[in-house]
């Protein structure tokens, strides 16, 4: 079986290092992903992902590798633990999160970032 993916590919002009703040910080997860976030940014990390009329939902770090790759998983309901069967894995790189921080061109700060 095949799961579920969307791909998605997206250029930013700034360097790896401030991508990386934008993809892993809560204040920014907050603006970009859900309503409010807190992140424990250490694999096995507790998350927490809160959007408004809707919940709060767990969720675990799975991948930390700065500046270039963020993996976390969250859960499709309330009462269970992250893990496979429950949670969606979100990878900038499937949907499972991982945000795959890279220069595109050697020598710029153009970077290709969440897919």
């Amino acid at each position: 079986m095949v799961p579920d993916r969307i791909s998605r590919e997206v250029v930013i002009d700034a360097p790896p290092e401030k991508v990386w703040t934008i993809v892993t910080k809560p204040r920014h997860v907050a603006r970009w992903f859900s309503d409010e976030a807190e992140i424990d940014l250490q694999p096995g990390g507790a998350m927490l992902l809160t959007w408004h009329g809707h919940g709060a939902y767990r969720g675990r770090v799975d991948l930390v590798d700065p500046p270039r790759r963020f993996a976390f998983r969250w859960l499709r309901r309330e009462d269970n633990e992250p893990g496979d069967g429950t949670s969606t894995l979100v990878e900038p790189r499937s949907v499972y999160f991982t945000a795959v921080v890279e220069p595109l061109e050697p020598g710029t700060d153009h970077v290709g970032a969440i897919t």
